[in-house]
């Protein structure tokens, strides 16, 4: 069984969002953030995978965590801050949400936190500034180019 790699940039079912968009919403509005609520009936009725936010926050350390969420981002972020449970961002808070993209499938996401958490320092700060076509020189080893 083979099985194909799709380069994340190239997925159609991405909406990406700019997270001081996102940041405006804390009162309750949710522009831009159509996230179905978690158990929504449709989805489940339709057995459609439901949508899925990737996040990059900026931790108090000057780390960087990548994480995966099917709510609010701006929910998930009030977590990190708050919940008192001993975890990476816990001991590293305040967290700041710096990079979110939305996926229509859960399973593109996942797909996309995992290759986000393999990246470099450098290359996860281009994807936050949004230099996207510098990420293919970032990446820890050269392209192919084919036979020598």
């Amino acid at each position: 069984m083979t099985t194909e790699r799709v380069a994340a940039p190239r997925c159609a079912n991405r909406r990406r969002m700019r997270c001081e968009a996102a940041a405006s919403t804390r009162g309750g509005g949710q522009e831009g953030l159509s996230v179905p609520p978690i158990g929504s009936h449709d989805a489940v009725v339709k057995g459609r995978d439901m949508e899925a936010t990737v996040y990059i926050l900026r931790c108090a350390d000057g780390s960087y965590y990548t994480g995966l969420t099917r709510q609010d981002p701006q929910a998930r972020l009030w977590e990190h801050n708050n919940e008192p449970i001993d975890s990476y961002t816990a001991r590293r808070r305040p967290v700041r949400l710096v990079f979110c993209e939305t996926y229509e499938r859960l399973t593109e996401a996942i797909a996309r936190e995992r290759q986000i958490k393999g990246w470099s320092r450098r290359k996860k700060e281009a994807l936050i500034r949004g230099e996207y076509e510098a990420l293919p020189d970032l990446a820890s080893r050269p392209p192919w180019r084919g036979s020598r």
